[in-house]
């Protein structure tokens, strides 16, 4: 495809605008500021973008104008990316996971304005590359799926350094492959969605 994506207007059914994320499915951060193509083991870039907002008459809070013309900043891995996944509605970290199965945590709070793209804070390793990653909302929790069917469970810890410690490995949570993991809203557990059986189960990470 021209891995363009699109802004419709919910009610006219028109469209609002579009931009050129990328490739696969769209990650939009939880505060809806920034967003990107998913990578799929494209490219060891991927680029940012922050959508441009505006106050409604009346209102308090911006809500969503359009899509921007060009990207805010790239983040760049030493390795094709094959998922990315936006922290908790601060969206000031992301996740990312090469082919190669290594995970890492970047920092997004830099000044993109002027050019400076995100930091790595920390990174380990995975016995497979990881087929979906979710962010859990306190933005400490991070759950993965692997191509071997597991669930990994991570708790980034920001003192006294940054790091990734591995709670525990729930394997073979779908037999046919895993097609989709999202946290709960309180965070205390995972759904977890079957490629072929399209089965969801909700698996308890406390």
């Amino acid at each position: 495809g021209d891995k363009t994506t699109v802004a419709w207007d919910g009610k006219e059914g028109s469209v609002v605008s579009n931009v050129k994320t990328g490739n696969g499915a769209i990650r939009l951060s939880q505060d809806g500021r920034f967003l990107c193509g998913r990578g799929e083991g494209s490219s060891s870039e991927v680029k940012i973008f922050e959508v441009q907002r505006k106050k409604p008459k009346g209102g308090i809070e911006p809500v969503f104008d359009k899509l921007p013309s060009k990207h805010a900043m790239t983040l760049i891995a030493n390795v094709k990316i094959a998922d990315i996944a936006f922290s908790d509605n601060k969206a000031d970290k992301a996740v990312t996971c090469g082919i190669d199965g290594i995970l890492q945590v970047w920092n997004l709070n830099v000044e993109y304005k002027f050019n400076e793209n995100p930091k790595l804070l920390c990174f380990t390793t995975l016995p497979k590359k990881a087929v979906d990653i979710a962010f859990g909302a306190n933005g400490t929790r991070i759950a993965v799926a692997t191509d071997d069917a597991d669930l990994h469970v991570f708790t980034y810890s920001s003192s006294p350094n940054p790091s990734l410690k591995e709670d525990f490995v729930i394997p073979n949570i779908h037999p046919e492959g895993v097609a989709a993991i999202q946290f709960c809203p309180s965070g205390k557990a995972v759904y977890t969605r079957g490629r072929a059986s399209k089965e969801v189960h909700a698996w308890s990470v406390e």
